[in-house]
């Protein structure tokens, strides 16, 4: 139930047991190492290059990749939008492209303190579950919180809309409803369908629920529901009127075809559940295990644990039916798995008045030792990587080193994405570069620079071709230890 404001605790008090504790952690873990290289291939690649691109040609509506309209990533552009007003400020580097989302990460935190503390919990106990929610090992992944993906976007969003839905049912209110209406149409409008996943858990609650059900179907929430289903779809059929064939491209790549049959990511059922256990929470898997038992087993209806164990048990199964499984697609779990851990501990001091400063202490201690220890092992293993194959060699090469002021040619045999984001900013300092697709004329290139282990495959490459390396232009091999001769 929501805490009276006026039995809520001083600003002064908050911010000094709880804001300022996970501000610290937010600013050591997430923003400290930020500029660290390089840009991850794939997804933070990709939204890399879209906000380069955004900002070069102007169009904010449509993403862009080599110059064309992108048909490979086809979510929404709002990630895209937040990346570029921050390279605005940062400029086109690793902070510029990794600070939204770890600001995400830092509102995701906040978020569950203040709805914590709203809910009745304590300062310390929120706060705990601010920073471990910050440092739990998913959140921590390179595919987590704080790299150039959509995942953290869409998880405050998520959480937000979870936030607001339960203010609303709880109050009435239109404001939350409000709140709820905007989280959703930004969600979808950062990672597509995906922002629904939470949708089946609140949904079967307010049914459940014979207050909340009063409050679902009253006509302004669905005049809520319709306003945000046009908003949504209206960005559709914009970018498909700029771009025909978006709407049929998103149905089998994003909506249906993804989650209905997908087999290069179509793992085992229990995948996430695994993946929990293994190394997405690590020591939090059991306490989290047993914070969703004692939720079901209170029974609790209209608790802020209770909504997040409903969401729990919706969503878990959502993501595991699927035929596309993808590690991150468990983070928007993270939140309500917090609400509920928090949840038990608050009951357990309420059960114990006259020893609950003791077990606050301990109890805080135990939780922030093994979430900083667990952020600081996460922190060796993923943001200091060694090059490991012979295209992040070349990338490694490209970031470090100037280039001649001749054009330059790279040659890779591998998918490039993180290399083309260095190239088109060395081409932003004047450099003339450029990556080599055979066949291709290199007459132009005074240089050429490659991995080491791609020299055998680029001679019969030329050959296959029957193109010839001019007699002029040096070649440059790259591998762990630096220029070869």
């Amino acid at each position: 139930m929501w805490a009276d404001k006026a039995k809520m605790p001083s600003g002064k008090t908050i911010w000094l047991q709880g804001l300022l504790p996970i501000l610290f952690v937010w600013l050591w873990f997430y923003v400290q190492p930020l500029s660290h290289p390089i840009i991850q291939q794939w997804d933070e690649a990709r939204n890399a290059i879209h906000a380069q691109e955004m900002l070069d040609n102007g169009n904010y509506w449509i993403r862009y990749f080599n110059g064309k309209p992108e048909t490979w990533e086809l979510k929404p552009p709002l990630l895209i939008w937040f990346q570029m007003a921050s390279t605005k400020i940062f400029g086109i580097t690793e902070f510029g492209i990794r600070f939204p989302s770890a600001l995400a990460a830092l509102g995701m935190a906040l978020l569950l303190f203040h709805f914590l503390i709203r809910s009745g919990t304590g300062i310390i106990l929120a706060a705990i579950g601010g920073i471990g929610l910050l440092c739990t090992p998913a959140a921590m992944h390179p595919h987590g919180f704080m790299y150039g993906d959509h995942d953290a976007l869409l998880c405050f969003f998520q959480a937000s809309m979870i936030v607001a839905c339960y203010g609303y049912f709880e109050t009435g209110k239109t404001p939350w409803l409000l709140a709820a209406a905007i989280s959703l149409c930004l969600g979808w409008y950062t990672k597509s369908i995906a922002m629904a996943f939470v949708l089946p858990g609140i949904a079967a609650l307010a049914l459940w629920n014979p207050t909340y059900r009063k409050q679902l179907f009253t006509l302004k929430t669905l005049l809520s529901v319709l306003i945000s289903v046009l908003v949504i779809g209206s960005y559709y059929i914009l970018r498909n009127q700029q771009q025909p064939g978006y709407i049929g491209m998103v149905n089998q790549e994003e909506w249906l075809g993804r989650f209905a049959n997908h087999p290069d990511a179509n793992r085992d059922y229990y995948y996430y559940l695994e993946g929990f256990y293994t190394n997405r929470l690590k020591w939090l898997f059991f306490p989290m295990l047993l914070a969703l038992g004692w939720t079901i087993i209170k029974g609790k209806r209209n608790t802020t644990a209770g909504m997040a164990c409903w969401i729990i048990l919706f969503t878990l199964p959502i993501i595991s039916i699927s035929q596309s499984k993808n590690f991150w697609y468990d983070l928007p779990l993270l939140f309500p798995l917090w609400i509920c851990l928090i949840g038990m501990l608050s009951d357990i001091l309420k059960s114990s008045p006259g020893k609950s400063h003791y077990l606050q202490a301990g109890i805080a201690v135990l939780i922030v030792f093994f979430s900083v220890q667990s952020a600081q092992k996460e922190v060796a293993a993923w943001r200091n990587p060694v090059p490991d194959s012979k295209k992040e060699f070349l990338v490694d090469y490209i970031y470090r080193n100037a280039l001649p002021s001749q054009p330059v040619g790279l040659y890779c045999s591998d998918i490039c994405t993180d290399l083309q984001f260095y190239t088109n900013n060395k081409k932003r300092e004047g450099n003339s570069i450029e990556i080599l697709n055979l066949p291709q004329e290199l007459h132009s290139y005074k240089s050429i620079i490659m991995a080491r282990t791609d020299s055998a495959a680029w001679t019969n490459s030329l050959k296959k071709e029957g193109l010839n390396l001019p007699k002029d232009c040096k070649l440059v091999f790259v591998n762990d230890q630096g220029q070869m001769p």
